[in-house]
């Protein structure tokens, strides 16, 4: 028989060997723990977490949300806006529409261009975003800046070539492509498009682990208000997208003017509130010849309801009636859209110059409710000539 103190000897031994190895995993843990805690907090870096960042609202349920999506160039100081437009997300349809607003738009009640939208960025993120809010009278619920000087650097950082990500920039460089004084700004703002989209789709790849470590390599490219489980989460959700096609964009309505102090954009303030109902619109397409559409004259001048009219069913569309407003009293033209039609009384806003986009109320007994748009023509509506339109 073995004798008593033997035992306990043997369970001691095993108690202190079972905390040699439990307090090893410890320290191993510890060790694994650090770098790992290091690398996420790297990808936080991302994220602005001042108060006023933070405390931005939340779109009520159902409803799209808006988000600021503008570039940089510059160092942090120095740094200046280069491209600006506002995104609505709609949740229930993962579609996305972009509002492009020129950065050299002048305030409302602006004196001079020194109160641009690219003015109120030297005074930081929050002014620039309050500046937005006023000028589209629109709540903005998330940003997103794009810091273009960091682009070529994450291209090489993720193994990857310019040639892979913008073969249009392969030539010249990233900042000479996208600062070409040739093109529009509509040009511009789509080069930006598909090479930061471009970019986008290479870092999301499928695999979760290596999505993971791209990301990170990204991370120095955005400054923005969400958190980067958040960003992956909607590059996730709209990576169905081709990144090579066109957006769908609508420019805000308005004339570019020089003056000595430069160039720069004054917005249409009356049509302001039509872009954005255009924007938070969802994407419903209805064939052009399904869309009912009468015109009325609303000016006073001879022939002008006839000639649209001739105009609009050039373009496909189903126009069944042509006839006077209730009046000759209409500063303004109106497109006056029902149901889901936005989309193209969206297009036909942009064929009838300087019309509002308007949707039509049930107890409005102006517009005919038998067709899906009504047109009517005010004293504003010009050609492209500048002359009135006028009979045929």
């Amino acid at each position: 028989m073995v004798p008593y103190y033997y035992t306990v000897r043997r369970k001691r031994r095993k108690i202190k060997k079972g905390r040699l190895f439990f307090l090893l995993a410890v320290f191993l843990f510890l060790i694994l723990l650090f770098p790992v805690t290091r690398f996420f907090r790297s990808l936080e870096e991302l994220k602005d977490n001042s108060s006023w960042a933070q405390g931005l609202p939340v779109p009520e349920k159902g409803e799209p949300e808006h988000v600021l999506i503008y570039s940089v160039e510059g160092s942090e100081a120095g740094a200046r806006v280069t491209c600006m437009c506002l995104a609505a997300a709609h949740p229930d349809s993962n579609s996305v529409r972009l509002l492009l607003v020129p950065v050299n738009t002048l305030l409302p009640d602006a004196e001079d261009t020194s109160t641009s939208l690219a003015a109120a960025y030297k005074g930081g993120r929050e002014k620039l975003l309050a500046a937005a809010e006023t000028l589209l009278a629109v709540k903005i619920h998330a940003f997103l800046e794009i810091k273009e000087d960091a682009a070529e650097e994450v291209i090489k950082a993720m193994d990857l070539s310019l040639e892979d990500v913008a073969p249009a920039a392969a030539a010249q460089g990233i900042p000479a492509y996208l600062s070409d004084g040739n093109s529009s700004p509509e040009e511009q703002f789509e080069a930006r498009r598909q090479l930061f989209a471009s970019l986008t789709g290479k870092i999301m790849q499928g695999n979760y682990i290596k999505d993971i470590l791209n990301f990170r390599r990204a991370v120095p490219l955005l400054t923005t208000n969400y958190s980067w489980r958040e960003i992956m989460a909607l590059i996730k959700r709209y990576e169905k997208y081709s990144y090579a096609e066109s957006a769908e964009f609508y420019v805000l309505p308005g004339n570019r003017d020089a003056t000595d102090e430069g160039i720069y954009y004054m917005a249409d303030m009356d049509s302001i509130s039509s872009s954005v109902i255009w924007l938070d619109g969802k994407s419903v397409t209805v064939p052009r010849e399904e869309v009912t559409v009468e015109v009325l004259n609303g000016c006073g001048t001879a022939g002008v309801a006839g000639s649209v009219a001739e105009l609009l069913r050039r373009e496909g569309y189903d126009v069944v009636r042509v006839d006077n407003a209730d009046n000759f009293d209409y500063e303004r033209s109106h497109v006056v859209y029902r149901d889901t039609c936005i989309d193209a009384a969206k297009e036909i806003a942009q064929i009838v110059k300087n019309a509002d986009l308007l949707k039509a109320k049930e107890e409005d007994g102006n517009y005919g409710s038998d067709v899906s748009i009504t047109v009517i023509i005010g004293k504003n509506y010009s050609t492209d000539d500048g002359e009135g339109s006028v009979v045929d």
